[in-house]
């Protein structure tokens, strides 16, 4: 992104500045700032099952929102998804005119298919030791681990994530029914315990089919 090279004006109107190129060598500038000019790493979005049960949910993020989205007629769309964010500082092109009233762009959004998609439409660069954080919702945690929330710090340029992008938020427990059941069993008698043990391992495994199917 050469809008972080240095430029200097190279026609003015006495007001305004008409045109703009790249500083020669012995031009005085200012150095850019370090910062991450493209966005950070974002972890595996959610999923849903047809009857829309979230399977893999999506997470809040500290720089943008993300949802599931619907068909036309309703059905869940599992291709598609709706990425937001409500507003970010505006970044002036050194061909656009600067408006010192207009410094915030808003209700910035676009339609993403993964999470590989180009994310520009709703980063705003961050500067050098800023972070970012994703978090699971309440009642989930990111896949193989037991964190709730991941972090990527900008650093030399670059985004340094501390986790695994391939993992999405999952499920702490079975279900709310599951651990219903599971305090009955624990207030029983040891000898009823013991007699139900099976039968409640089979109910919980065919809970977690119903579930995922």
């Amino acid at each position: 992104m050469d809008v972080y090279q240095p430029w200097c004006a190279t026609a003015h109107d006495n007001t305004t500045i008409l045109s703009w190129g790249l500083c020669l060598p012995d031009c005085q500038y200012d150095l850019p700032e370090v910062s991450c000019l493209a966005p950070p790493p974002i972890p595996k979005f959610g999923h849903r099952n047809d009857s829309k049960h979230v399977l893999e949910d999506n997470y809040l993020s500290t720089w943008f929102n993300l949802n599931f989205i619907d068909n036309a007629d309703g059905s869940a769309n599992h291709t598609h998804f709706q990425v937001t964010r409500s507003q970010r500082n505006k970044l002036y092109q050194p061909w656009m005119t600067y408006d010192a009233s207009n410094l915030v762009e808003t209700s910035l959004g676009f339609t993403a298919q993964n999470q590989f998609d180009h994310f520009n439409d709703v980063y705003e660069i961050k500067i050098n030791a800023s972070i970012e954080t994703y978090t699971c919702r309440e009642g989930w945690h990111f896949a193989d681990s037991k964190n709730i929330s991941h972090s990527v710090q900008c650093l030399n340029w670059t985004w340094v994530p501390d986790f695994d992008i391939s993992k999405p938020c999952v499920r702490k427990f079975v279900g709310l029914l599951s651990s219903f059941k599971y305090q009955i069993f624990f207030f029983q008698p040891f000898s009823a315990r013991r007699k139900r043990s099976q039968n409640l391992k089979k109910e919980l495994w065919l809970e977690q089919q119903t579930i995922l199917n």
